[in-house]
């Protein structure tokens, strides 16, 4: 049931828009919601991202790329939580993932993307923008972590070293800890 009501909100998600051509807010963050739910236990993983399903993992990609891009800050958050489930769920996995899996490439990608908007846009809020940048920058050290090399180099490719130093505009004392892990895993 859990499956279906992700399915059926993230393809509600995905193909609706409100006036200002973004889909709904609240219909964003119940689907994301929802989709951070399914990883508090392993049987329930298997509903967001499933074992070989790939059905399910599209749809939770899908989902998170688009939150990740969306205008409104507590979408924006909200996908970041979701990343970072998603990213921890990859890093149990290691060595179990296919490296050449499209969802796997668009995970690090967005990841990347999210953290450069998210700094761009934050201006003379920064310190609003520490929750969703941290988020972000954990989960991408999580993917890095155990990530094949095609996957390290993709995000060297994406420049994610830079976009993570420019990412540490409060000083935060665990970003810069996250910033130094990145650099440490994508040094040639």
């Amino acid at each position: 049931l859990a499956a279906r009501i992700l399915a059926d909100t993230a393809a509600a998600y995905a193909t609706s828009n409100n006036s200002a051509g973004q889909p709904p807010k609240a219909l964003a963050l119940l689907a994301l919601r929802l989709a951070c739910n399914l990883f508090a236990s392993p049987q329930s993983v298997e509903l967001a991202v499933g074992s070989g399903n790939s059905g399910a993992c599209r749809r939770t990609t899908d989902l998170l790329v688009a939150a990740l891009l969306a205008e409104e800050p507590s979408v924006r958050r909200t996908a970041a939580s979701l990343a970072f489930n998603l990213a921890a769920h990859v890093s149990r996995q290691a060595g179990q993932v296919d490296d050449g899996e499209d969802w796997l490439i668009e995970l690090v990608s967005a990841i990347v993307k999210g953290v450069e908007d998210e700094t761009a846009s934050a201006g003379s809020n920064a310190k609003e923008s520490v929750p969703v940048v941290s988020r972000l920058l954990a989960a991408l050290a999580l993917v890095l972590f155990q990530a094949p090399e095609s996957i390290l180099d993709l995000a060297r490719l994406l420049n994610a070293q830079q976009v993570a130093r420019s990412a540490n505009t409060t000083n935060d004392a665990l970003v810069a800890k996250v910033v130094a892990d990145i650099e440490s895993l994508l040094a040639n």
